[in-house]
């Protein structure tokens, strides 16, 4: 507004501060192409959750942590899902519903961190781990930058072994004549579809 000072009065005027804890963390998720599953269903996007919590202690805590919500794979889509509003600290999410029938998962997580220098320029810190939750701190430099928590799952079908036996009577075959009737038999093995 304005305000019109006259000579010889008093005027009081009011400023109000706000300041805003904007902290953000990103959360993407992809499946790595190298798999034997190179996509997933909607229904399985759905079932895989992305739960995010404050850490309140040294080691993540689901029972005593902050939740801060959950996220399905479906949420996040191409672009991943960003929490917004976060207070400075230290966060981790937890992974869930990973699990497809005849396969096996390996999750591994990059984390892009990112800190305030002297010069008040954001530098980037990145590291990887393995596993269902990865851990990220956020703080000022992520209100421009956020934090990134970014999970890869690759999927590996998963194979079993036959062992095929053969008993073989040989009663009436002659000592001379068994060496070709064990090479006569002949095991045909065929995949038909994997259940």
């Amino acid at each position: 507004g304005k305000t019109t000072a006259v000579e010889d009065a008093t005027h009081s005027i009011a400023f109000s501060n706000t300041y805003s804890m904007g902290a953000r963390l990103k959360v993407t998720k992809t499946i790595d192409q190298t798999g034997d599953l190179k996509s997933l269903s909607n229904d399985q996007k759905k079932a895989m959750k992305f739960t995010l919590y404050k850490k309140l202690g040294d080691t993540p805590n689901p029972a005593t942590d902050t939740k801060i919500g959950t996220k399905s794979y479906y949420d996040l889509g191409n672009n991943g899902y960003t929490w917004t509003g976060l207070d400075f600290g230290d966060y981790y999410v937890v992974e869930s519903g990973q699990e497809i029938g005849n396969y096996n998962c390996t999750t591994t997580a990059t984390i892009i961190e990112f800190t305030l220098k002297p010069d008040g320029s954001a530098e980037k810190h990145e590291s990887t781990s393995t596993g269902l939750t990865a851990e990220a701190s956020v703080g000022q430099a992520s209100n421009s930058n956020p934090s990134v928590i970014a999970f890869t799952n690759k999927y590996t079908r998963e194979r079993g072994t036959l062992q095929i036996a053969k008993t073989l009577d040989t009663t009436g075959i002659a000592a001379e004549d068994l060496d070709s009737v064990k090479e006569a038999i002949v095991f045909s093995v065929k995949r038909t579809k994997p259940t």
